[in-house]
């Protein structure tokens, strides 16, 4: 029999697992083993282009796809394919002859993937390098390994980069210094009177400037001859400058209308605030949710992003136990096959109340709601099952709030204790006092001293990372509801990524009265 070594450092994380596992779906088990030759048994969970993550007892741990052995990353890679939920059903795309297709085109349509077991996707290309092709394929990315594609693929992912490259603009000599539109210049009129001023807007008959703090148009005549020149070079300027027009993807199947560039690129509505910006995915199940910092004036919602870029993600969740086999029972997620309303786009909503509706894969229904408002979101949301399903679903509410440092491998706790702060997630149980969990505690130790404040009020979470922002998650519900933290989808301590949890007893619904709320505040 041959005989199993475990990778170094997952032996000595095998016996926490006991204490910190999550809840996962059945997979079978599976043989891993790195170009050493030393095997594990595994379940796979999610595998990007550099590592895949597995399940030991519930425990999960990242490995590096370098470290694996080829057929290991190529069983990672089959996986991923496998487990990435699949699209609503829909046509396939026609993919009009090489000939009559334009470049842009190509770039812009969806693709057939097959990978090297034969197993063909319908997904969109994104970017690619030379180990990877990123795809857009069930409302999010996922990087695919080169090498697990078949050579048609492969030859397809090269093209396209290709053109991709073509696109960008070529390095140009050195020429004119260019326009600084956000600085004062000096501006002279007819009568050889000079000004200083800034440049706002232009059109065929009058200049904008900013003077003193108001805005004044001016004809063109009223310049001198110079003036006019410098007028007609700063409304180039800016118009170039301008953003690209927004493309709208219309809404079909179970994907509600959304922008197809830009910064809210697979985004149907946005809400700007004073302290985040919110926005609902396409899917109509998720809101995600950035820090920024304070706009150009007090109630702009201007202000840039902060922190690492990625976003809280508020997500609605529909699951179910498949029973089938009574000795082996799956946890599986309801798809959505239809929305009921395509909702138009909107990148700066006022603020609002969303409701999505639409079906599910077992011919029930669902409503989730969206609370957009300048001191809080809200979700709520509801499935109903036909009389005759015997595998009720189950509804909850989940946040996950991304690492909140960037961090390596390498790093250790004289790295990252000054990055931390006073960073901690402050937790009120529904019974006994606060408790404060630091960032820099292992979620093992987080578990055995402070687990009896599971199941929980409400949750602050504030610290150096943050800056001055404050985030509190409070259901506006405990009796006959579970309020719960955790660990993210992997990771040993809390500053690489947290989670929160929050259903019924009952499991159907999540009533407006008794949604969750997230605030920001300063």
């Amino acid at each position: 029999m041959k005989k199993l070594i475990y990778f170094p450092l997952l032996l000595s994380l095998f016996l926490t697992s006991l204490l910190c596992g999550q809840e996962d779906e059945e997979e079978p088990a599976r043989a891993w083993t790195n170009k050493a030759g030393r095997t594990i048994i595994a379940q796979f969970v999610e595998a990007d282009d550099k590592t895949v993550i597995i399940s030991i007892k519930g425990q999960r741990h990242t490995l590096q796809l370098s470290d694996l052995s080829e057929s290991s990353q190529r069983l990672a890679a089959e996986l991923q394919a496998v487990s990435t939920p699949d699209p609503e059903p829909k046509p396939e795309p026609q993919t009009p002859t090489e000939e009559a297709a334009t470049e842009k085109s190509l770039l812009d349509q969806e693709h057939q993937w097959k990978n090297s077991a034969g197993k063909i996707i319908t997904a969109k290309f994104v970017r690619a390098n030379d180990s990877a092709v990123t795809l857009f394929f069930g409302g999010r990315e996922i990087p695919v390994p080169l090498n697990s594609l078949s050579t048609e693929s492969q030859e397809l992912a090269s093209k396209l980069r290709k053109m991709v490259q073509s696109d960008e603009p070529a390095t140009t000599k050195p020429g004119k210094p260019a326009i600084d539109l956000a600085k004062d210049h000096q501006w002279t009129n007819a009568a050889g009177k000079t000004l200083t001023a800034r440049f706002v807007s232009a059109d065929d008959e009058k200049i904008t400037l900013l003077i003193g703090g108001r805005e004044y148009p001016l004809p063109f005549a009223s310049l001198s001859k110079e003036s006019q020149k410098q007028a007609a070079q700063f409304r180039k300027a800016w118009e170039a400058s301008k953003p690209p027009e927004p493309k709208v993807i219309q809404g079909s199947g179970n994907r509600m209308a959304y922008y197809g560039n830009g910064d809210w690129k697979y985004y149907n509505t946005v809400f700007k605030s004073d302290n985040f910006d919110a926005a609902l995915h396409y899917n109509g199940r998720s809101m995600h949710v950035w820090f920024k910092e304070r706009g150009s004036r007090r109630g702009a919602g201007d202000g840039a992003r902060t922190g690492s870029g990625k976003p809280i993600t508020i997500n609605f969740n529909m699951r179910y136990y498949d029973r089938t086999e009574p000795k082996r029972v799956r946890h599986r997620t309801r798809k959505v096959v239809s929305i009921e309303k395509e909702w138009e786009v909107d990148d700066d909503a006022s603020k609002c109340i969303k409701i999505v509706r639409g079906t599910l894969d077992n011919n029930g229904t669902f409503e989730v709601g969206f609370d957009f408002n300048h001191k809080s979101l809200g979700v709520w949301g509801k499935v109903k099952d036909l009389p005759s399903e015997k595998w009720p679903t189950r509804v909850h509410l989940g946040v996950r709030v991304p690492k909140c440092i960037n961090w390596t491998d390498e790093m250790r706790p004289k790295d990252w204790d000054p990055l931390l702060g006073d960073a901690a997630i402050h937790i009120t149980p529904v019974e006994g006092p606060q408790a404060r969990l630091p960032l820099n505690m292992t979620w093992l130790d987080l578990k055995k001293k402070f687990g009896h404040t599971n199941p929980a009020k409400e949750a602050l979470v504030f610290g150096k990372p943050w800056g001055d922002f404050k985030v509190r998650v409070t259901p506006r519900a405990i009796r006959d509801a579970s309020f719960n933290w955790g660990k993210g989808y992997t990771g040993v301590f809390p500053f690489q990524g947290f989670y929160f949890g929050y259903h019924m007893s009952e499991y159907s619904e999540i009533p407006r009265a008794k949604r969750l709320d997230l605030i920001v505040y300063r």
